[in-house]
C-alpha cells in the first residue's frame, strides 16, 4: 500500500481540503480521486456554480502532483 493525498481546491481560494488515502497504485488512487470528486459534486451541487472552478489533485508522500481533475462550471451569457 502507498499513501497518497487528495487535495480539493476551489477557484483561486488558497485554502485546500485534504483527504489522505491508501492505495495499491496510482491508477487506484486516481479512481478514488474521481469517486471523491463525484461525491463532492453530488453533495454540494451549488458550490461549483458559486465558485466556478474546482481542482482535485492526487499527490504522493513527497507532495509531487501525480494527476489532477479540473472541473469548470460556466453558464452562457445571454445577450
Amino acid at each position: 500500500m502507498r499513501t497518497f493525498t487528495v487535495h480539493l481546491q476551489r477557484d483561486h481560494d488558497p485554502a485546500v481540503e485534504e483527504m489522505p488515502l491508501e492505495a495499491q497504485s496510482l491508477a487506484e488512487a486516481s479512481k478514488m480521486a474521481t469517486q471523491f470528486a463525484g461525491e463532492v459534486l453530488r453533495d454540494y451541487p451549488q458550490e461549483l456554480w458559486d465558485c466556478g472552478f474546482w481542482r482535485v489533485v492526487v499527490r504522493d508522500e513527497a507532495g509531487a502532483v501525480l494527476c489532477a481533475i479540473e472541473i469548470v462550471g460556466s453558464t452562457p451569457t445571454v445577450h
